[in-house]
């Protein structure tokens, strides 16, 4: 019986080798890395969208629950596409975007009515009120308040405030169910850059909230698919040597109806790398020989 164990956790970290591992810990992290199935509401064709996502959300005919989440951006302009999603987490995983604490205070219990869990504050330069801007700190955690009291999970990002994110998130993470640091600029610096930037500043707040979610965010604005993928999976593994983990990753993409291709190419990737069941069943071998997350620290 251990000859086979020690056979079967052999053959696992072989095939696991070149691919991100992850593990459930009281319900924290998430079995596999998940979707933020992102729905702008201006975009020319949806229904392609959707269709894409939905063959991913489901992938192999399974559903990933703890981490799959629709998103409409900005606001509820795109929620009715989002409700066409398939295996989002349950029992309401949807969210809505909004850059002011004004919008979440004037929509959030219409959102809650309509099944949204998730409220995302996208404080950014530029897109937020410059009283919001200007005092980050305070900001987010009123938002956060405001979605607590209502029930609802907070998450949020801070960019372009005139302050760097580490003077920031240690403040407001503790508030936070999930945290998207965002850094798509970084992307064109190169993917070494986007990791330790990115990379940083995911790990200090995941230091300050160890229950956090962490998200990704890609651009399909800022690089090719290729150059995307070579990103994530730097960021991945600079999470991995440090002994963290990814919960779940959305690309950002044009108002133009050829990047649905781009975005399809993109999920089959990350869903044959990090999310397929030959991935899933190797790890459930790695969870029952009691080597979950061969080779990382745990966090």
């Amino acid at each position: 019986m251990q000859l086979l164990s020690r056979q079967l956790r052999k053959v696992a970290l072989a095939i696991l080798a070149s691919a991100m591992c992850f593990e459930v810990a009281s319900g924290q992290n998430c079995p596999l890395p998940g979707i933020l199935a992102l729905i702008r509401g201006d975009f020319p064709d949806k229904p392609a969208l959707v269709a894409m996502y939905n063959r991913y959300l489901a992938s192999d005919g399974s559903t990933n629950p703890a981490c799959d989440i629709g998103v409409s951006f900005p606001s509820r302009s795109a929620l009715s596409w989002v409700n066409q999603l398939q295996g989002i987490e349950p029992p309401g995983g949807k969210q809505t975007s909004y850059f002011s604490i004004a919008d979440i205070q004037s929509n959030i219990a219409t959102d809650r009515s309509l099944g949204v869990e998730w409220i995302y504050y996208d404080l950014e330069g530029g897109l937020s009120p410059d009283s919001e801007v200007s005092d980050p700190i305070n900001s987010i955690n009123q938002a956060a308040t405001i979605v607590h009291n209502a029930g609802l999970k907070f998450a949020f990002t801070v960019v372009n405030v005139g302050r760097h994110p580490r003077d920031i998130v240690p403040h407001v993470v503790a508030n936070a169910k999930a945290y998207n640091p965002q850094g798509q600029s970084f992307i064109q610096q190169g993917c070494s850059v986007y990791a330790s930037e990115v990379g940083q500043v995911m790990i200090l707040a995941k230091q300050h909230n160890p229950s956090l979610r962490l998200w990704a965010q890609l651009s399909l604005l800022r690089g090719t698919v290729e150059t995307n993928e070579q990103c994530l999976t730097q960021l991945i593994d600079y999470l991995a040597q440090r002994g963290y983990l990814l919960d779940a990753v959305t690309v950002f993409y044009g108002l133009d109806s050829n990047h649905v291709a781009l975005l399809d190419q993109f999920y089959q990737w990350y869903t044959q790398r990090y999310r397929s069941s030959r991935t899933g069943a190797l790890f459930r071998i790695e969870r029952a020989t009691g080597n979950v997350c061969a080779g990382c620290v745990r966090s």
